[in-house]
C-alpha cells in the first residue's frame, strides 16, 4: 500500500508555539496534542502495518495511541515526511495505571526512514512516549531534522510506566539537520530494565547540544552496550 501526499511535504502549515520533539506539536510540559498522523490508530490491539510506503506527507505519517498494544510496524518505507515517521503514545499518559490502557508489546522493525522532519524541526523519526515491553529493531534512518529515536518523556516531572524495552541493531546517519538538543538515540525519564545495544549512529549535524547517544534529564536504569 502507498500513502502519497500531493506534493513536497503536502504543503502543510506548521502550528504556532514551541515545538516538542514528538511529531512537531506545540507543547508545554505534560500537556500536548500531537500533530495527527496521516494514518492514525487508537486503542488498537494486534495491529500490523507491513510493506507500506508513506511519502510526501505534510504532518506525521503513522500514529498509534490510547493503549495500543501488540502492534507490528514492519518493513515499511517513510520518505519526505514533514513531521515524524512513527509515533506511539502520548506525553500526558504517565499516570495511566491500568495495564490494558498502556502502550505495550509493540514492535517497530526493519523499516526504512529517510528525509524525516523536513518542516517540523522538533519531530523525531521514531517516537515513543511512555512505553513498556516493546522493541525497536533493525531500522535504517537517514537525514532527520531532529532525533532519530526518541524514547520516553517527562524528564523529572513524571515517572511513568516505561520499562522492559529493547532498542537494537538500528542504523542512523545524518540526524539533527535542523535542530539541536537531541540525539540519534535520545532518552528522557526513567526506563527500568531497558537495553539499548548494537546500534550504529553517525554524522550528527548540529553540535551545540546533543549527541549521537543522548541521555537527557531524568534518564535512568537504562543499559547501553555495543553501540558505535
Amino acid at each position: 500500500s502507498v500513502l502519497h501526499g500531493t506534493g513536497p511535504h503536502n504543503a502543510h502549515v506548521a502550528p504556532d508555539g514551541d515545538l516538542a520533539p514528538v511529531t512537531g506539536m506545540p507543547c508545554q510540559n505534560l500537556n500536548c496534542e500531537p500533530t495527527p498522523g496521516a494514518l492514525s490508530f487508537h486503542t488498537s490491539i494486534g495491529l500490523t502495518v507491513q510493506d507500506c510506503s508513506f511519502e510526501h506527507l505534510g504532518s506525521a505519517a503513522l500514529y498509534l495511541g490510547d493503549g495500543a498494544q501488540h502492534s507490528h510496524i514492519v518493513g515499511n518505507e517513510f520518505a519526505d515526511i514533514s513531521a515524524g515517521a512513527v509515533a506511539v503514545g502520548r506525553v500526558d499518559s504517565w499516570d495511566v495505571a491500568d495495564p490494558s490502557q498502556q502502550e505495550a508489546y509493540n514492535i517497530i522493525e526493519s523499516n526504512y526512514l529517510h528525509d524525516i522532519a523536513v518542516e517540523y524541526a522538533g519531530a523525531a523519526g521514531i517516537w515513543q512516549g511512555f512505553w513498556r515491553d516493546s522493541k525497536i529493531l533493525n531500522n535504517t534512518m537517514l537525514r532527520l531534522g531532529y532525533s532519530a529515536v526518541h524514547l520516553g518523556w517527562g524528564w523529572r516531572l513524571a515517572q511513568g510506566y516505561s520499562r522492559n524495552n529493547e532498542v537494537a541493531f538500528n542504523r542512523i546517519r545524518h540526524h539533527l539537520l535542523l535542530a539541536d538538543d537531541g540525539g540519534g538515540l535520545y532518552t528522557s525519564g526513567p526506563q527500568p530494565n531497558t537495553t539499548i545495544h548494537h546500534n550504529y549512529v553517525s554524522k550528527r549535524q548540529h553540535n551545540q547540544c546533543g549527541g549521537c547517544m543522548y541521555r537527557d534529564d531524568g534518564s535512568a536504569y537504562i543499559v547501553d552496550s555495543f553501540n558505535v
